[in-house]
């Protein structure tokens, strides 16, 4: 099967804990829009006062664990990587195949 697209990201080898951070990063970014959503609609009077500070500090909350998580996976990706490739969980797996 020809690949669509040679030069793609899944032709390369990426470390796990990089796409979990980006993973992590992701729902941080969803969190950051649901603190302004519960922001904007506090203010314009849509949503009552317990359950917009409740979306606002519900959001917050998983926002901040979202991102020490991601900054954790990428300081597990620096470990790994110096480390050096012998090393790896990866390439050892590969050596013993």
């Amino acid at each position: 099967m020809k690949a669509r697209y040679p030069h793609s990201l899944a032709r390369q080898s990426v470390a796990w804990p990089v796409v979990a951070s980006g993973l992590w990063l992701r729902l941080a970014f969803v969190a950051g829009s649901l603190i302004a959503y519960g922001i904007a609609t506090l203010a314009s009077g849509d949503m009552g006062w317990p359950a917009g500070l409740l979306v606002i500090a519900g959001s917050l909350a998983v926002a901040v664990v979202a991102l020490r998580r991601s900054y954790q996976a990428l300081g597990r990706a620096d470990a790994d990587e110096a480390r050096g490739p012998l090393t790896q969980p990866s390439a050892m797996r590969a050596r013993e195949a």
